[in-house]
Protein backbone atom coordinates (compact mmCIF):
# COMPACT_ATOMS: atom_id res chain seq x y z
CA UNK A 1 0.00 0.00 0.00
CA UNK A 2 1.27 3.95 -0.42
CA UNK A 3 1.06 6.62 2.04
CA UNK A 4 -0.78 9.31 1.64
CA UNK A 5 -1.52 12.61 3.00
CA UNK A 6 -4.60 14.59 2.62
CA UNK A 7 -5.18 18.44 3.30
CA UNK A 8 -5.56 18.28 6.69
CA UNK A 9 -2.56 16.21 6.76
CA UNK A 10 -4.21 12.87 8.46
CA UNK A 11 -2.98 10.15 7.16
CA UNK A 12 -4.60 7.26 5.16
CA UNK A 13 -3.58 4.09 3.05
CA UNK A 14 -4.38 3.91 -0.71
CA UNK A 15 -4.90 -0.28 -1.99
CA UNK A 16 -2.99 -1.25 -5.13
CA UNK A 17 -5.40 -4.07 -5.91
CA UNK A 18 -7.81 -6.16 -3.88
CA UNK A 19 -4.89 -9.26 -3.65
CA UNK A 20 -3.88 -6.91 -0.83
CA UNK A 21 -7.09 -7.66 1.34
CA UNK A 22 -4.92 -11.36 1.34
CA UNK A 23 -1.56 -10.87 1.70
CA UNK A 24 -1.61 -7.88 3.75
CA UNK A 25 -4.39 -9.05 6.17
CA UNK A 26 -3.38 -10.34 9.75
CA UNK A 27 -6.21 -12.91 9.68
CA UNK A 28 -4.92 -14.05 6.28
CA UNK A 29 -1.03 -14.96 7.41
CA UNK A 30 -2.90 -16.98 10.44
CA UNK A 31 -5.41 -19.04 7.98
CA UNK A 32 -2.51 -19.69 5.07
CA UNK A 33 0.36 -19.58 7.14
CA UNK A 34 -0.62 -22.31 9.90
CA UNK A 35 1.46 -26.02 9.00
CA UNK A 36 -2.67 -27.20 9.38
CA UNK A 37 -3.71 -25.82 6.73
CA UNK A 38 0.01 -26.36 4.67
CA UNK A 39 -0.18 -29.90 5.23
CA UNK A 40 -3.84 -30.09 4.11
CA UNK A 41 -2.34 -28.61 0.90
CA UNK A 42 0.40 -31.11 0.89
CA UNK A 43 -1.71 -34.11 0.96
CA UNK A 44 -3.51 -33.03 -2.01
CA UNK A 45 -0.16 -33.05 -4.01
CA UNK A 46 0.93 -36.42 -3.14
CA UNK A 47 -0.85 -37.37 -6.39
CA UNK A 48 2.10 -35.40 -8.29
CA UNK A 49 4.82 -36.56 -6.60
CA UNK A 50 4.10 -40.26 -6.11
CA UNK A 51 1.92 -40.24 -9.88
CA UNK A 52 -1.29 -41.49 -10.25
CA UNK A 53 -0.93 -45.08 -10.17
CA UNK A 54 0.92 -45.01 -6.26
CA UNK A 55 -1.44 -42.19 -5.38
CA UNK A 56 -4.45 -44.65 -5.76
CA UNK A 57 -2.72 -47.05 -3.18
CA UNK A 58 -1.30 -44.97 -0.92
CA UNK A 59 -1.52 -41.48 0.69
CA UNK A 60 -0.08 -39.18 3.29
CA UNK A 61 -1.30 -39.70 6.62
CA UNK A 62 0.80 -37.79 9.13
CA UNK A 63 3.91 -36.21 10.40
CA UNK A 64 6.02 -36.06 13.29
CA UNK A 65 9.13 -33.22 13.52
CA UNK A 66 10.91 -34.50 10.07
CA UNK A 67 9.57 -37.72 9.80
CA UNK A 68 6.66 -37.80 7.07
CA UNK A 69 4.51 -41.00 7.94
CA UNK A 70 2.95 -43.14 4.18
CA UNK A 71 -0.08 -45.48 4.34
CA UNK A 72 0.30 -48.14 1.64
CA UNK A 73 -3.12 -49.96 1.35
CA UNK A 74 -0.90 -53.57 0.38
CA UNK A 75 2.56 -55.04 1.08
CA UNK A 76 3.71 -54.82 -2.64
CA UNK A 77 3.38 -51.66 -2.83
CA UNK A 78 4.61 -50.46 0.35
CA UNK A 79 7.86 -52.31 -0.61
CA UNK A 80 8.07 -50.93 -3.92
CA UNK A 81 7.51 -47.35 -2.24
CA UNK A 82 10.37 -48.32 0.14
CA UNK A 83 12.62 -48.91 -3.03
CA UNK A 84 11.46 -45.36 -3.93
CA UNK A 85 12.14 -44.01 -0.90
CA UNK A 86 15.57 -41.87 -1.90
CA UNK A 87 13.86 -40.51 -5.09
CA UNK A 88 10.80 -39.60 -3.08
CA UNK A 89 12.95 -37.67 -0.57
CA UNK A 90 14.19 -35.69 -3.00
CA UNK A 91 11.29 -34.72 -5.14
CA UNK A 92 9.71 -33.50 -1.38
CA UNK A 93 13.16 -31.40 -1.05
CA UNK A 94 11.48 -29.79 -4.27
CA UNK A 95 8.18 -28.66 -2.56
CA UNK A 96 7.40 -25.79 -0.55
CA UNK A 97 6.39 -28.34 2.35
CA UNK A 98 7.74 -31.36 1.94
CA UNK A 99 11.07 -30.00 1.79
CA UNK A 100 11.19 -29.98 6.01
CA UNK A 101 11.48 -34.32 5.70
CA UNK A 102 14.76 -35.39 6.10
CA UNK A 103 12.78 -39.36 6.53
CA UNK A 104 9.40 -41.37 4.94
CA UNK A 105 8.30 -44.08 7.30
CA UNK A 106 6.12 -46.52 5.21
CA UNK A 107 2.61 -48.44 7.13
CA UNK A 108 0.17 -50.68 6.01
CA UNK A 109 -3.47 -48.93 6.25
CA UNK A 110 -6.56 -48.90 4.69
CA UNK A 111 -7.70 -47.57 1.36
CA UNK A 112 -8.18 -43.48 1.66
CA UNK A 113 -11.74 -42.68 2.12
CA UNK A 114 -12.94 -40.28 0.13
CA UNK A 115 -15.96 -38.38 1.76
CA UNK A 116 -18.37 -36.28 -0.12
CA UNK A 117 -17.99 -32.50 0.02
CA UNK A 118 -20.77 -31.41 1.98
CA UNK A 119 -21.50 -27.72 2.60
CA UNK A 120 -24.50 -25.36 4.14
CA UNK A 121 -27.04 -25.76 1.21
CA UNK A 122 -26.91 -29.42 0.88
CA UNK A 123 -29.79 -29.92 3.38
CA UNK A 124 -31.74 -26.99 1.46
CA UNK A 125 -30.76 -28.91 -2.04
CA UNK A 126 -31.76 -32.22 -0.77
CA UNK A 127 -35.05 -30.99 0.52
CA UNK A 128 -35.69 -29.17 -3.12
CA UNK A 129 -34.41 -32.36 -4.90
CA UNK A 130 -37.15 -34.31 -2.34
CA UNK A 131 -40.00 -31.88 -3.50
CA UNK A 132 -39.17 -31.96 -7.02
CA UNK A 133 -39.08 -36.27 -7.11
CA UNK A 134 -42.61 -35.89 -5.33
CA UNK A 135 -44.17 -33.34 -7.28
CA UNK A 136 -43.55 -34.80 -10.59
CA UNK A 137 -46.48 -37.12 -10.99
CA UNK A 138 -47.54 -38.54 -13.92
CA UNK A 139 -51.67 -38.09 -14.48
CA UNK A 140 -53.40 -40.92 -16.07
CA UNK A 141 -55.90 -40.20 -19.35
CA UNK A 142 -59.07 -40.20 -16.51
CA UNK A 143 -57.66 -37.74 -14.87
CA UNK A 144 -56.67 -34.85 -17.92
CA UNK A 145 -60.36 -35.68 -19.36
CA UNK A 146 -61.64 -34.40 -16.32
CA UNK A 147 -59.69 -31.25 -16.00
CA UNK A 148 -60.49 -30.59 -19.28
CA UNK A 149 -63.89 -30.92 -18.89
CA UNK A 150 -64.20 -28.89 -16.10
CA UNK A 151 -62.54 -26.04 -17.81
CA UNK A 152 -64.89 -26.59 -20.94
CA UNK A 153 -67.44 -26.17 -18.59
CA UNK A 154 -66.46 -23.42 -16.14
CA UNK A 155 -64.03 -21.25 -18.39
CA UNK A 156 -65.73 -19.12 -21.09
CA UNK A 157 -62.66 -17.34 -21.84
CA UNK A 158 -61.28 -18.89 -24.53
CA UNK A 159 -57.45 -17.60 -23.92
CA UNK A 160 -57.78 -18.38 -20.15
CA UNK A 161 -58.70 -22.42 -21.23
CA UNK A 162 -55.03 -22.89 -21.98
CA UNK A 163 -53.90 -21.39 -18.53
CA UNK A 164 -56.52 -22.63 -16.32
CA UNK A 165 -55.93 -26.38 -17.36
CA UNK A 166 -51.85 -25.91 -16.87
CA UNK A 167 -52.44 -25.02 -13.70
CA UNK A 168 -55.18 -27.11 -12.56
CA UNK A 169 -52.77 -30.11 -13.82
CA UNK A 170 -50.16 -28.65 -11.72
CA UNK A 171 -51.91 -28.73 -8.79
CA UNK A 172 -53.15 -32.05 -9.05
CA UNK A 173 -49.54 -33.53 -9.81
CA UNK A 174 -48.58 -31.91 -6.56
CA UNK A 175 -52.09 -33.49 -4.52
CA UNK A 176 -51.02 -36.90 -5.87
CA UNK A 177 -47.21 -36.57 -5.05
CA UNK A 178 -48.01 -35.45 -1.27
CA UNK A 179 -50.66 -38.08 -1.01
CA UNK A 180 -48.28 -40.66 -2.64
CA UNK A 181 -45.98 -39.33 -0.11
CA UNK A 182 -48.06 -40.32 2.60
CA UNK A 183 -49.34 -36.77 3.51
CA UNK A 184 -52.89 -36.53 5.69
CA UNK A 185 -55.55 -34.18 4.96
CA UNK A 186 -56.10 -32.03 7.40
CA UNK A 187 -59.41 -32.46 9.68
CA UNK A 188 -60.31 -28.53 9.13
CA UNK A 189 -59.00 -27.43 6.04
CA UNK A 190 -59.04 -30.77 3.81
CA UNK A 191 -55.24 -29.61 2.63
CA UNK A 192 -52.76 -32.76 2.57
CA UNK A 193 -49.91 -32.38 5.10
CA UNK A 194 -47.09 -34.21 6.62
CA UNK A 195 -48.16 -35.88 9.59
CA UNK A 196 -44.98 -35.92 11.96
CA UNK A 197 -47.36 -37.31 14.82
CA UNK A 198 -50.52 -39.62 14.38
CA UNK A 199 -51.89 -38.03 16.52
CA UNK A 200 -52.09 -34.67 14.96
CA UNK A 201 -54.97 -34.00 12.77
CA UNK A 202 -54.62 -30.63 11.77
CA UNK A 203 -51.99 -29.17 9.29
CA UNK A 204 -49.62 -26.09 10.92
CA UNK A 205 -51.77 -23.25 9.43
CA UNK A 206 -55.02 -24.57 10.73
CA UNK A 207 -53.18 -25.57 14.45
CA UNK A 208 -51.93 -21.92 14.55
CA UNK A 209 -55.44 -20.84 14.11
CA UNK A 210 -56.40 -23.42 16.92
CA UNK A 211 -53.91 -22.80 19.58
CA UNK A 212 -54.89 -18.92 19.00
CA UNK A 213 -58.53 -19.70 19.68
CA UNK A 214 -57.63 -21.96 22.68
CA UNK A 215 -55.45 -19.00 24.06
CA UNK A 216 -58.04 -16.32 23.09
CA UNK A 217 -61.31 -18.61 25.13
CA UNK A 218 -59.05 -19.30 27.59
CA UNK A 219 -58.35 -15.73 28.39
CA UNK A 220 -62.05 -15.02 28.40
CA UNK A 221 -62.88 -17.70 31.10
CA UNK A 222 -59.72 -16.69 33.26
CA UNK A 223 -61.35 -13.03 33.12
CA UNK A 224 -64.79 -14.04 33.85
CA UNK A 225 -63.34 -16.92 36.59
CA UNK A 226 -59.61 -15.50 37.48
CA UNK A 227 -59.72 -18.13 40.51
CA UNK A 228 -59.60 -20.74 38.13
CA UNK A 229 -56.92 -23.53 37.95
CA UNK A 230 -54.89 -24.93 35.12
CA UNK A 231 -57.03 -28.32 35.77
CA UNK A 232 -60.29 -26.12 35.79
CA UNK A 233 -59.58 -24.40 33.34
CA UNK A 234 -58.50 -27.07 31.14
CA UNK A 235 -61.63 -29.49 32.10
CA UNK A 236 -63.96 -26.53 30.02
CA UNK A 237 -61.80 -25.72 26.55
CA UNK A 238 -59.16 -28.86 26.63
CA UNK A 239 -56.36 -26.11 26.24
CA UNK A 240 -52.28 -26.86 27.29
CA UNK A 241 -50.95 -25.97 29.99
CA UNK A 242 -48.76 -23.07 27.28
CA UNK A 243 -52.16 -21.54 26.67
CA UNK A 244 -53.34 -21.62 30.34
CA UNK A 245 -49.74 -19.67 31.09
CA UNK A 246 -49.93 -17.39 28.64
CA UNK A 247 -53.60 -16.73 28.90
CA UNK A 248 -53.02 -15.81 32.16
CA UNK A 249 -50.04 -14.01 31.71
CA UNK A 250 -51.81 -11.38 29.33
CA UNK A 251 -54.31 -11.20 32.15
CA UNK A 252 -51.92 -10.23 34.98
CA UNK A 253 -50.04 -7.74 32.78
CA UNK A 254 -53.35 -5.85 31.91
CA UNK A 255 -54.06 -5.60 35.08
CA UNK A 256 -51.10 -4.43 36.59
CA UNK A 257 -50.65 -1.89 33.55
CA UNK A 258 -54.06 -0.34 34.30
CA UNK A 259 -52.88 -0.01 38.45
CA UNK A 260 -49.58 1.59 37.57
CA UNK A 261 -51.39 4.06 34.88
CA UNK A 262 -54.24 4.65 37.89
CA UNK A 263 -56.77 3.09 35.42
CA UNK A 264 -57.85 0.48 37.76
CA UNK A 265 -60.97 0.37 39.51
CA UNK A 266 -61.26 -1.47 42.91
CA UNK A 267 -62.52 -4.67 41.27
CA UNK A 268 -59.59 -5.07 38.95
CA UNK A 269 -57.28 -5.02 41.66
CA UNK A 270 -59.71 -7.97 43.15
CA UNK A 271 -59.71 -9.83 39.84
CA UNK A 272 -55.81 -9.73 40.25
CA UNK A 273 -55.27 -10.63 43.68
CA UNK A 274 -57.78 -13.63 42.41
CA UNK A 275 -55.46 -14.93 39.40
CA UNK A 276 -52.23 -14.65 42.01
CA UNK A 277 -53.74 -16.82 44.44
CA UNK A 278 -56.12 -18.57 43.04
CA UNK A 279 -58.88 -17.22 45.27
CA UNK A 280 -62.68 -16.89 44.44
CA UNK A 281 -63.27 -13.31 43.78
CA UNK A 282 -66.41 -13.38 45.48
CA UNK A 283 -64.04 -13.85 48.77
CA UNK A 284 -62.09 -11.09 48.22
CA UNK A 285 -63.07 -7.68 50.41
CA UNK A 286 -61.81 -4.47 48.57
CA UNK A 287 -59.95 -3.99 51.29
CA UNK A 288 -58.20 -6.80 51.56
CA UNK A 289 -56.94 -6.40 47.80
CA UNK A 290 -55.94 -3.11 48.26
CA UNK A 291 -53.95 -3.79 51.28
CA UNK A 292 -52.04 -6.83 49.44
CA UNK A 293 -51.73 -4.76 46.50
CA UNK A 294 -50.72 -1.48 47.95
CA UNK A 295 -47.09 -1.97 47.10
CA UNK A 296 -47.85 -2.40 43.06
CA UNK A 297 -46.06 0.41 41.33
CA UNK A 298 -47.96 3.56 40.34
CA UNK A 299 -46.68 6.22 38.03
CA UNK A 300 -46.01 9.58 40.52
CA UNK A 301 -47.11 12.12 37.77
CA UNK A 302 -50.96 12.83 36.19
Amino acid sequence: MEENHKDKGKRYKVMAGIDQVFSDSFTSKKIFGNDGFQFFLFQKRWKNIVGDMLAKESYIKSWKDDTLVIAVTNSVFLQHLFMMKGDLLKRLSEDEFGKRFKDIRFIAGPRQKKEKAYSTLDPVNHKIEEEQKMYSQDLNEGEEKWIKNWVEGHVGNDKLKQPFQDLMTEVLKIRKGEAAAGYKPCAWCGALFDQKDKNQKLCPNCQRIFDRNIKHRAVLLLKKYPHYTFQQVRSIIGCGYSEYEEARDILIHRYKENIFQKHSGAEEKRKLLALLIHKPINEISEQEAENILQHMPEKKWD
